[in-house]
């Protein structure tokens, strides 16, 4: 037994620093069984392909980005742009799907009563997801870190150090020779108590406390840190763990100096950022450090990854550590990361940047407030606010009028993950004024895509079902350039080439099962060409809630009625197509209705160039089969998606919000709180199986809780609608996504993608949008007795 347990352990070993090749990727489907519903089958052929996809879609594939990123009201798509189709045989651009952290949670509302529950993921499976979303996007040593600390600014505290012996000129006197956790904070407590009074006055200090056992608190999984810098006053007890809303930056201590570059290190940090994110969507970047053995290194994660400093030794470059580490504990809103945009005023009456971090321990409500370089129209109450000078935070613009926006201090949507296009998105309304009649919505896009903005200024008129654009925008710097992560991040000093080299591909995400405390993918696969995502803001309007909320069944069904209605709309007169249907992107309006929002996904059928992502993030439980299968999106697909929205609710919710306890089993939707060995092909292989009418008859059905077996005639048919013509035989159960390793006998290459396929005819389109409103209607009437 003995000698088995040590081979188990080698082979374990041996399998976090060398995984296995990754397997071969899954063959493509072949034709589709029903036009309309989009279920391929696989065959042997590695270059079939799903057939209902328009040959002009691609799952990612976008219009260029607009001419000037500057511009505060960017025009609609050009005529030049929407002039052309991809060419008939072009093959189209099928984006992988990578897992991300934030899958975990079923949704982001986060309004009571129906609040998102804490996921409480373990760290075996949040590792796994962190590790995947970080492949791949990490750039380390960087020099070019180090300029955000001022030594100079604090060279009264390095002599205060120096005459008091703390450092004797080689070495810290008080270091510990044992560097245990214990150790090393007790050095560190000795150095702020003795070196505090030598700060400038003007500077404002932040306390470090110790999370110990105690993990901290409103966090989406069970963590706790070594070191956290908080804003929480002193009074509440050193003993008392803080929120993470508190938290402005944090440490992670180690007595292995090796440790400083493993993935387990970076990943551990990861899972802070996470938390920070989450609870603190205002913040564009998260400042953390380590401190292995006598190695320091200062972490910099922002929504395109992560920066890691250059290693320094603690006791050689003293004067720098003293420096960094007396910043995590004296830097202002805007130093840490927090957007300068969003600004608050200071008891002096002057303007700050928001730091939400000192609004969550505030007694006061805090009214932070956005300027949007623009007069809104007159029916919406707007007016100009062009007195004095044009405020800082718009500057670029050079506006003619603005105007101020309150904002509440809660997002209404926060994201749990590190990347990720999301940011902020928050009730506003005008400033004195009393009614919270409009959202800001703020992202991360990519530079290659179009802004959400123009996709819903191309429909000019107000239609239901759509929400309405009343302005948006890039957001820029005092030069007028566009604010985008790379230019936030330290720059280098040298001269760059005219043309530099493109970067070498990562290596593929290795398939591992745990992140090893000794391996360094992550590190080894570097960082490819940074993401180019800009910050992007719009105002939206009108308000609504989350469709979880929906208080009737009548009213849920009529909100999805208003959302189909509007992506036919978009559809059919605009040529847009949505790709991104979930309950997280339809509202509840007030009186009656709803609408289909979040259109950051969604592209013109007249796009001629892609997108330049590298992969996909989604809600697996929305997606249409065909689409999970790697077919090219279609509105059919966006259709099944819908379907998905009303089943999923009746399964799991019940009216007013609340979620079902016990969970009833998972028949067609995946467990979020585990972690799948491949998520894409297990709910591929759940869409197919609830495709067959025995299957969805006698598993899927039985499910749903017995005040929503009214809906039960819906459902069955809006899965005729969907799915006939599929049966037993037709669906392969089999499809274990597992491929022979022959599949590339031709010579193609296994990554290509598939030829392109005849999509559906928009009579059929057509005539699904009429059958599944019709049926939305008779449910309704049914609902209410007619």
């Amino acid at each position: 037994m003995k000698s088995t347990s040590s081979a188990s352990s080698r082979k374990r070993a041996r399998e976090a620093d060398h995984p296995p090749r990754p397997p071969p990727q899954t063959r493509s489907a072949s034709a589709a069984v029903a036009s309309r519903a989009g279920i391929p089958r696989r065959v042997p052929s590695p270059t079939a392909a799903v057939p209902s996809a328009l040959t002009s879609f691609s799952p990612t594939a976008n219009s260029p980005p607009p001419s000037s990123a500057a511009s505060f009201d960017a025009p609609l798509f050009s005529a030049s742009r929407a002039s052309h189709r991809l060419p008939a045989s072009a093959p189209p651009v099928c984006t992988p799907f990578k897992a991300n952290s934030g899958s975990v949670r079923l949704h982001a509302n986060n309004e009571t009563p129906s609040r998102c529950p804490p996921s409480n993921t373990v760290r075996s499976h949040m590792d796994l997801l962190l590790f995947d979303e970080l492949h791949g996007r990490v750039r380390f040593d960087s020099a070019e870190l180090w300029s955000r600390f001022d030594v100079d600014s604090f060279r009264p505290v390095c002599e205060v150090a120096s005459s008091l012996g703390l450092h004797d000129g080689q070495r810290w006197t008080a270091w510990p020779h044992d560097t245990s956790e214990r150790n090393v904070v007790d050095f560190l407590e000795d150095i702020f108590e003795h070196l505090r009074p030598a700060l400038p006055a003007h500077l404002p200090f932040f306390r470090f406390i110790l999370s110990g056992a105690i993990p901290l608190a409103d966090g989406d999984c069970t963590r706790k840190t070594d070191i956290a810098f908080v804003s929480t006053p002193a009074a509440a007890g050193d003993d008392a763990a803080p929120s993470w809303a508190h938290v402005r930056a944090v440490g992670e201590l180690k007595s292995n100096p090796a440790k400083s570059n493993c993935d387990s290190t970076i990943v551990q940090l990861a899972n802070y950022a996470r938390e920070v994110f989450g609870n603190q969507p205002w913040r564009r970047s998260v400042l953390c450090f380590t401190l292995c053995g006598a190695d320091f290194r200062v972490w910099h994660f922002d929504r395109a990854g992560a920066l890691g400093s250059t290693v320094i030794n603690i006791h050689a470059q003293w004067q720098l550590f003293l420096t960094a580490l007396f910043s995590f504990a004296t830097f202002d809103a805007t130093e840490l990361g927090f957007d300068p945009t969003i600004r608050v005023y200071r008891d002096d009456g002057k303007e700050d940047t928001f730091d939400s971090t000192i609004a969550a321990c505030s007694a006061q409500p805090s009214r932070p407030f956005v300027w949007i370089p623009r007069s809104l129209p007159a029916d919406f109450g707007g007016r100009a606010a062009c007195i004095g000078p044009v405020p800082d935070s718009i500057a670029g613009f050079n506006p003619d009028s603005w105007t101020k926006v309150e904002l509440q201090p809660r997002s209404m949507a926060p994201r749990w993950a590190v990347v990720s296009r999301t940011a902020i998105c928050a009730r506003a309304k005008l400033w004195g004024t009393s009614e919270w009649t409009f959202v800001v919505k703020d992202q991360w896009r990519a530079a290659e895509r179009d802004p959400e903005g123009s996709i819903l200024r191309v429909c000019g008129c107000k239609v239901p079902g759509l929400p309405e654009c009343l302005w948006h925008g890039d957001l820029v710097h005092a030069d007028g350039t566009p604010i985008s992560i790379p230019s936030l991040r330290p720059q280098s000093r040298g001269s760059t080439p005219a043309d530099p080299p493109p970067p070498p591909p990562p290596p593929p995400c290795p398939s591992i099962r745990k992140v090893g405390d000794t391996s360094k993918h992550l590190l080894h696969a570097g960082a490819t060409t940074l993401l180019e995502r800009i910050h992007t803001r719009m105002l939206l309007t009108p308000v609504g809630r989350g469709l979880i909320q929906f208080a009737s069944y009548t009213e849920l069904l009529l909100a999805l009625h208003a959302a189909i209605e509007g992506h036919r709309h978009m559809y059919t007169a605009h040529q847009v197509l949505h790709r991104d249907v979930s309950v997280n992107n339809i509202i509840i309006l007030p009186g009656s209705g709803g609408a289909l929002i979040d259109f950051d996904l969604a592209v013109r059928m007249t796009r001629t160039a892609g997108s330049g992502a590298t992969h996909r993030t989604g809600t697996f439980e929305f997606m249409a089969y065909g689409v999970l299968a790697g077919a090219q999106h279609t509105a059919l697909h966006d259709l099944e998606s819908f379907y998905y929205v009303l089943l999923w609710l009746c399964i799991y919710h019940q009216p007013g919000g609340t979620r079902r306890t016990p969970t009833p089993r998972h028949s067609l939707f995946l467990d979020p709180k585990i972690q799948h060995k491949d998520p894409i092909v297990t709910a591929r292989r759940a869409k197919g199986d609830c495709a067959r009418p025995e299957v969805f008859r006698n598993d899927v059905l039985p499910t749903l809780p017995k005040e929503a077996r009214r809906l039960r005639p819906l459902l069955r048919r809006w899965h005729q609608l969907l799915f006939s013509g599929v049966t037993d035989q037709e669906v392969d159960a089999d499809d274990d996504g597992d491929d022979d390793e022959d599949d590339d006998v031709d010579g193609h290459a296994q990554n290509a993608p598939p030829a392109p396929q005849p999509g559906p005819g928009e009579e059929t389109v057509q005539r699904v949008y009429r059958e599944m409103l019709a049926a939305l209607e008779q449910g309704v009437a049914k609902l209410e007795g007619k």
